[in-house]
């Protein structure tokens, strides 16, 4: 019997919640929570300033279709609402996607996969999976 985390919705652009999400304990960011993202995925703009270093690249399919190359790197931590993650792959949007992610990165499965997830009016909730 795990607790259950909450993580407060700030606001929802086009039907899609957005949440304040903490990288490396310090620089805290708008993503969006995205249901159908494996990953996530920070714009370029963000992880320049997190300084993320790209280790590897990888194909990622955007909610278009359409495959974008990203690049692949760690951050130390990430924490959105009551929940935190030590060290966590992330994936880097190549400068052209970020007009299209709007400046906002993807908050995916990569952090709630093991939890049941129910999204509310003002809060998203991760139960732990028995």
């Amino acid at each position: 019997e795990g607790a259950v985390f909450e993580v407060p919705i700030k606001r929802r652009e086009g039907g899609v919640a957005v949440v304040d999400v903490t990288f490396n304990g310090n620089k805290t960011y708008e993503m969006y929570f995205d249901t159908g993202a494996s990953g996530i995925l920070l714009t370029s703009k963000v992880a320049q300033e997190l300084g993320v270093r790209v280790v590897s690249t990888a194909t990622s399919t955007v909610a278009s279709g359409e495959e974008i190359e990203v690049g692949v790197g760690t951050v130390s931590s990430v924490k959105v609402g009551n929940l935190t993650l030590g060290e966590t792959e992330v994936n880097i949007a190549p400068p052209s996607a970020d007009e299209g992610l709007k400046g906002m990165g993807l908050l995916g499965q990569t952090v709630y996969g093991d939890y049941d997830v129910t999204i509310k009016e003002k809060v998203i909730e991760f139960k732990p999976r028995k």
